[in-house]
């Protein structure tokens, strides 16, 4: 059963293309490292169905908003609520109380298509991992119906104001666009979530079902080599996205125009153009294409408990396993669920689906509010000692340190706990040492000020890279330079990920190279602080054991981390080399890593908090490591 009465085999096959494009992406990403440019292509197939939709039944007066909405909840509630459902128990069962209870924030957000926004707030520093939310994937299913809510109103204005439809369209794709370019450089996050700046994506669609309306009326028709010439193109436009395209990349923006020209050229060519009807209309495609739905809903999960339940990264064979279950999940949800459902007609139907996933929204916001339910036995034993949150990190700082009176460098801190991560060790207003750097730097506060308690020590971080030309930092630099009382500054950062946002470790160190000389000109002392372990598994499996899932190693091979710590020495030897006061270098990795192993714990002691971040614990051991000369 179809939403369109003029159905397009073809157009199932491309939905194929995006979905299998996702799938293989989240599974495994090194394999296609565009292939998240699939929702791309979903949005503008939805553009241009569910716009045709609409064009034709205001053209033959038959136009019924709540109609139109009553099909989309046929059409989208009964795969979701069954998700929902599904997640929601399994989480009951693996999940620790605070990933349950975001969880149920998410399953809340998602029942009223607002996910995209929770995402775009979760999306700091410290967040948690996007593959430890099961839900994560819905922030697109939100923008579609977010689209939907706003477009058929305007469509109808328009229509009634005897306006041209694709005049209308253009103008606002054209407006969306440019927003979205103008927002990926004020803020990537932005311009990947708010829906403002990804309508442009469904209006690429959009403008197509009008343009196709007019041409039917005025009676043109492509010759059927430009009808082949433009699918080849599109073709290649897709294809050329999924395999250059990557996460580092800008998107959405400038090349984002590869996947949605792509698929509006593939549209637009026709179902009989030469790669629509050899490719895209073959049996396998199209079958892939009317399960594309539930399929897109139940791989993100499945993949996800499998990360969070193990840690890490599952095998292969288990990502294997995940996507082949759901494969199986969305042929019975489509067969048994959807086409059972999607066919009814009038308000009954769509009104129990409508309170379903409200009572979902209801029982998601419950837990929620109850934290996840903490009194769940959920974690079968607890191995080690120590906090996972960050708000436990927060809330020592809160206590046991002081807040830094100086407004004009603790204004622009971040927050932790509503308190501005900005201290000193001292009461003493007078700082002698200051710590520069990103969160890296607070989280070796307690080290530090245990190493020289003698000293009154203070730090000042950001979200950003610790050098003079960041505009974040200069302020803070300079205030420390022309500050006599501080004699001494330490440097520590995220070396790892600070360098990738560079590109390469050369640029960082001739940055750094600067920052330290200047410091130095200024009559400063310099310390580095670098070689902290990157883990790649999450030390819930060290201080927690779930039902399902046997987990208990709580390190992993030193190689990886070995090898990033001796290109950091390699970079800082050649940087000792060009100043004429060396800077002190304290060398992390030892106290955690031998030859062979890195270890997040030491005598029951959990020391990390999250995979690159230490607990209190882990910050006052490397202080008694320092202080005892080690």
């Amino acid at each position: 059963m179809h939403e369109q009465s003029n159905y397009r085999k073809d157009i199932d096959g491309l939905r194929a293309v995006a979905v299998i494009s996702v799938v293989i992406f989240h599974a495994f990403p090194s394999a296609i490292q565009g292939g998240f440019i699939g929702v791309d292509i979903f949005f503008v197939i939805s553009g241009f169905l569910i716009t045709g939709i609409l064009l034709d039944s205001l053209n033959n007066a038959k136009f019924d908003l709540l109609d139109f909405y009553r099909r989309r909840i046929r059409r989208i509630f009964p795969a979701l609520t069954l998700v929902f459902a599904i997640t929601l128990l399994v989480g009951a069962l693996v999940l620790l109380p605070s990933e349950f209870a975001l969880l149920g924030k998410h399953v809340a957000r998602g029942s009223i298509f607002t996910s995209n926004f929770v995402l775009l707030n979760e999306s700091g520093y410290f967040d948690t991992l996007a593959e430890s939310k099961p839900l994560l994937h819905l922030w697109s299913l939100a923008i579609e119906e977010q689209f939907y809510i706003a477009w058929p109103i305007l469509l109808y204005l328009a229509h009634k104001a005897r306006l041209r439809i694709i005049y209308v369209t253009l103008a606002l794709l054209v407006l969306s666009f440019a927003f979205g370019l103008w927002q990926i450089n004020d803020n990537a996050a932005k311009a990947y979530f708010l829906p403002h700046s990804r309508f442009w994506e469904l209006l690429v669609g959009a403008s197509l079902a009008a343009a196709a309306r007019e041409n039917l009326n005025s009676g043109f028709m492509p010759s059927s080599k430009i009808q082949d010439c433009l699918s080849l193109a599109g073709l290649c436009f897709i294809v050329t996205g999924l395999f250059f395209i990557s996460s580092s990349s800008k998107f959405p923006g400038w090349i984002a125009l590869l996947p949605t020209l792509g698929t509006a050229f593939l549209i637009a060519s026709g179902q009989h153009a030469i790669v629509n009807r050899s490719i895209l209309s073959n049996k396998f495609a199209v079958h892939i294409g009317l399960i594309s739905f539930p399929l897109y809903l139940w791989h993100w999960p499945l993949l996800s408990f499998l990360r969070i339940g193990f840690g890490e990264t599952p095998s292969t064979a288990y990502r294997m396993g995940a996507v082949v279950l759901a494969v199986l999940l969305s042929f019975l949800t489509y067969n048994f669920v959807e086409k059972k459902i999607r066919p009814l007609r009038g308000s009954i139907s769509a009104t129990v689906l409508l309170i379903t996933i409200l009572t979902f929204g209801f029982l998601g916001k419950w837990i929620s509010h109850e934290k996840g339910f903490p009194s769940r036995q959920v974690d079968g034993q607890i191995a080690l000692s120590g906090e996972l949150n960050h708000d436990a990190f927060f809330e020592y700082f809160a206590k046991n340190y002081h807040p830094i009176p100086n407004e004009k460098l603790c204004a622009d801190a971040l927050k932790g706990n509503d308190h501005l991560r900005c201290y000193r060790s001292k009461s003493d207003e007078k700082i002698s040492m200051a710590i520069i750097g990103d969160s890296h730097g607070e989280h070796i506060f307690p080290a530090i000020a245990k190493k020289f308690n003698e000293e009154n020590v203070a730090y000042f971080v950001r979200d950003g890279t610790p050098l003079y030309d960041s505009p974040s930092f200069e302020p803070i630099f300079e205030a420390a330079a022309s500050n006599e009382a501080i004699e001494t500054i330490v440097l520590a950062t995220y070396w790892n990920f600070r360098i990738k946002q560079l590109g390469s470790v050369d640029t960082f160190f001739e940055k750094l190279l600067i920052t330290v000389k200047r410091l130095q000109n200024s009559g400063k002392k310099v310390i580095v602080i670098y070689g902290l372990p990157d883990f790649e598994f999450d030390p819930t499996i060290c201080k927690h054991s779930r039902p399902f899932f046997n987990t208990s190693t709580c390190s992993e091979s030193a190689n990886r981390n070995l090898q990033n710590t001796n290109n950091i020495q390699d970079a800082l030897s050649d940087l000792q080399k060009k100043l004429q006061q060396p800077v002190v270098l304290f060398n992390l990795h030892n106290y955690f890593c031998d030859d062979h192993l890195c270890k997040m714990e030491s005598s029951g002691q959990l020391l990390f908090r999250d995979r690159n971040h230490l607990t209190i614990e882990g910050s006052l051991f490397i202080g008694e490591q320092l202080s005892a000369g080690q």
